[in-house]
């Protein structure tokens, strides 16, 4: 992508910067370009990561002008092939405070990952000022395909369903069972109140797939683990992951492997999911104001009636043993040195049916 000045550019080569790798064809993006006639200064920058700035004879007469779309160079015209879905303009230079507030607002409204890719931060920060995520200081990793649902009624966001932009996206939030209507669609479950959030980001853009590692006895986990944070008290979120990579067979069942309060006394559930056309669905209720939530999925990969049976199964007591939870921590422990999972202390388990 190239980003190009009308005029008065003060940058190298003159008129035109290149967004750095890996942006390209195809990738969704908030830029930001600033001109600041009180300090004589102008700056770009793309997902909230400055790429250049600098100063250069400024004035507020109309010399410097701005254009979204388009420009003519020399050579000719040169247009924008793609979708441009909202841009905001301020009549003055905003805080850096402000720029965030904004483009967090972007950010979750169209599933676009802040810092670049990958990245752990900036704070995603609701417009009044409470952060709502922030990877650098909780989820502590490498994260991608940042999205969620949320309200902040200051800014008219009310995100009832998301999906991450990235190509490598195959999670899906919403507040009811219904993944393809439009977000403004009038039988959608609103979210209750405002400032409300429910965040997620993964911990690779890798394809999905089996890994060698069990959760519990012929519970084979999958190789994404998902980091989740609430703000708010968010009812319970409706998820679909696209699962075809997983090829799973007739008889194998497909679980939801929740872990909640992975700071303190992890509490891990495991979720049962209804497949259907290689889209698995499930709900998952998430503890109010919690920063250090993970979620993966896992295959029960036998024929064994506990498996099965397991479905509709909602006494802990009736499925894996104490022992197969302790066994549980120290695989989740395994992940963490693979910077996927961590976790420590005890744990209580219970499986549900959805």
């Amino acid at each position: 992508m190239n980003v190009y000045w009308s005029y008065g550019s003060p940058f190298t080569p003159p008129q035109r910067q290149n967004a750095p790798a890996p942006f390209s064809v195809g990738d969704a993006a908030i830029g930001q370009y600033r001109q600041d006639f009180t300090n004589n200064n102008k700056s770009y920058a793309i997902d909230g990561n400055q790429q250049q700035s600098g100063g250069g004879t400024l004035s507020s007469n109309g010399a410097d002008q701005i254009t979204l779309g388009g420009i003519t160079v020399t050579g000719g015209p040169r247009f924008y092939n793609g979708k441009i879905p909202e841009y905001i303009l301020y009549t003055q230079a905003l805080s850096q405070t402000e720029t965030n507030k904004v483009e967090s607002y972007l950010a979750l409204k169209y599933g676009i990952r802040l810092g670049g890719s990958p990245s752990s931060g900036p704070d995603y920060i609701a417009s009044d000022g409470t952060v709502f995520r922030s990877d650098a200081s909780t989820t502590n990793a490498t994260v991608f395909n940042v999205f969620g649902i949320g309200r902040d009624d200051t800014s008219g966001l009310h995100q009832r369903v998301s999906k991450s932009q990235e190509p490598s996206a195959i999670l899906t939030a919403a507040t009811s069972a219904d993944f393809t209507s439009s977000n403004l669609d009038a039988s959608r479950t609103d979210l209750d109140t405002d400032l409300e959030f429910v965040t997620h980001a993964v911990s690779t853009d890798a394809a999905l797939a089996r890994t060698a590692f069990e959760v519990a006895p012929n519970y084979i986990a999958a190789n994404k683990t998902w980091f989740i944070q609430e703000t708010g008290d968010v009812a319970p979120v409706q998820y679909q992951v696209e699962v075809s990579n997983l090829a799973l067979l007739s008889y194998e069942r497909l679980y939801a492997v929740v872990a909640t309060n992975m700071s303190g006394t992890p509490v891990i559930e495991y979720i049962p999911a209804t497949v259907a056309s290689n889209l698995a669905s499930f709900e998952v209720d998430w503890p109010a104001n919690t920063t250090d939530n993970r979620m993966l999925l896992a295959v029960c990969n036998t024929l064994d009636a506990m498996c099965i049976l397991s479905q509709n199964n909602t006494d802990p007591a009736a499925i894996p043993s104490a022992s197969w939870w302790s066994l549980l921590l120290a695989v989740l422990g395994v992940f963490g040195a693979l910077g996927v999972f961590s976790a420590l202390g005890a744990s209580r388990g219970a499986l549900r049916s959805v």
